[in-house]
């Protein structure tokens, strides 16, 4: 279980704010959410990116069965089978990573295993911002890692709630 919200950080409000993510590779996270947990990691600062340079994740999406990484603007091809990825009343811990142009999520507390999506991607991510889609309300907690297979170094915590 990742640390409360009160240890050592600072929080954010990351579905209005953009995290600066170009000094990173990875995060490991924890949300507890009913369905659609969504991150985008883009290159540009923004909410929502109109143009290709971005990756959007999507947990438990499609009525909380189903998850995809799509880039760009691609539709929801190649989704990927995940029946009570989250649950609306308990966090549940991930981990998410960049590097190489390949970015891979997988479950737990550490990154690199129990891979269940992976997409390469053209494009570099300096920027991420998660929020909960379709009714679904949510809380977040965010470590930021150095490097891969690091330990946690940063907490940042986010509540978010349909936009």
């Amino acid at each position: 279980m990742l640390p409360d919200e009160g240890v050592q950080g600072q929080r954010v409000k990351l579905y209005r704010n953009v995290l600066d993510v170009s000094e990173m590779n990875s995060i490991i996270f924890s949300v507890k959410a009913g369905n659609d947990a969504h991150i985008l990691l883009s290159e540009e600062a923004a909410r929502r990116v109109h143009d290709d340079k971005y990756a959007e994740i999507v947990l438990g999406g499609w009525s909380g069965t189903k998850s995809i990484i799509r880039l760009g603007n691609q539709n929801a091809h190649n989704t990927v089978d995940t029946p009570n990825i989250l649950d609306a009343t308990s966090y549940r811990e991930f981990w998410l990573s960049w590097d190489h142009n390949m970015v891979k999520v997988g479950r737990g507390l550490h990154v690199g295993q129990e891979v269940f999506m992976e997409k390469r991607y053209p494009f570099n991510i300096k920027h991420m911002s998660v929020w909960n889609g379709f009714g679904s309300p949510g809380a977040w907690q965010i470590y930021i890692c150095r490097q891969i297979i690091s330990e946690p170094d940063r907490l940042y915590s986010a509540m978010t709630r349909m936009l």
